[in-house]
This record gives C-alpha cells, structure tokens and sequence, in this order.
C-alpha cells in the first residue's frame, strides 16, 4: 500500500504579494490544532514536500514542531503555481522510490482540492485552510497509481 497525505496552508493575511501572506494567528492554532489531530492518528510520512510560499513554509514549521518529524523534506516552487494532474502524477509520483510508503504534500488551493478529487473521484471535495487527507493507495509502486483509486483513510476539513 502507498499512501499520500494532501495538506492545505492554514488561514492566511490578505495582502497584496500573495506568494509572501504569512499565517495569521487563528492560521497557526488551525495547523497545529489538524497536525494534533493527525498525530493522535500515528500517522508519519517518510517524506514531505512543500510549496516556498512563505505561508506553506509557516505551515511546515508547525507540522515539524508538532510531530517531531525528522525524515526527508524538500521545499518545490512547482507546489505553488497550478499544475496539471498528469504533471502531478508524472513529476511527483510516479519518481518515488518504493522503500517510501507515504508522502505528503503541503500547498495551496486551487491545486490540492483538484488533485484530491481528480485522486478519489469525488468532485464534491473542496480542501479548507489547514485541512488535511489521507489517501491510500492498493498498489505496491508509486509508477502504478492512477487518478479515481484513492481512498480517503482520513481527514479533517
């Protein structure tokens, strides 16, 4: 089993120069209220990528303190601006080598609620600040997933 955890930015300033809005305060207690909740959940990924806009940057800040995650990060500018869901798939995907079980990804909107329903097949899922959901996958290599057969193992929205 592959599993892919989607976590959105927490609530942000509303300022001019989108790619430099910082988490506002009630932001930081949502993303560390949800990181809580999916801690109690026990569940870690082997490796997290995350957007440099500096509101996902806060966000991981956060998610690191809270968990005391320690395995591999890797901050992607690609995160930030929109993407297609073949590019998803085939860019961040598909490459990862198999001893990795899970991965999350830290980014924005409209982008994760895409590729959350694109993944599962329920385009009535929109991603809130801060939300998070864990997709399992029924495959063994990260090159056999494909789009609608993601199952929601969890969530908080």
């Amino acid at each position: 089993m592959k599993r892919i955890i989607l976590m959105r930015h927490g609530n942000a300033e509303n300022t001019a120069d989108d790619f430099y809005r910082s988490l506002t305060n009630f932001g930081k207690k949502e993303v560390l209220k949800n990181t809580l909740e999916l801690n109690k959940q026990q569940i870690i990924p082997d490796l997290v990528f995350y957007s440099n806009a500096l509101r996902t940057k806060e966000t991981f800040n956060i998610f690191l303190e809270t968990t005391k995650y320690k395995n591999k990060s890797t901050e992607k500018a690609e995160l930030y601006v929109f993407f297609n869901n073949a590019e998803f798939l085939n860019n961040f995907i598909k490459p990862i080598e198999n001893t990795i079980s899970t991965i999350m990804f830290i980014g924005h909107n409209p982008t994760l609620s895409n590729i959350l329903q694109v993944l599962t097949k329920q385009t009535n899922i929109y991603m809130n600040t801060a939300s998070i959901f864990v997709l399992d996958f029924d495959v063994d290599n990260w090159a056999n997933i494909e789009i609608e057969t993601a199952q929601i193992y969890f969530s908080i929205n």
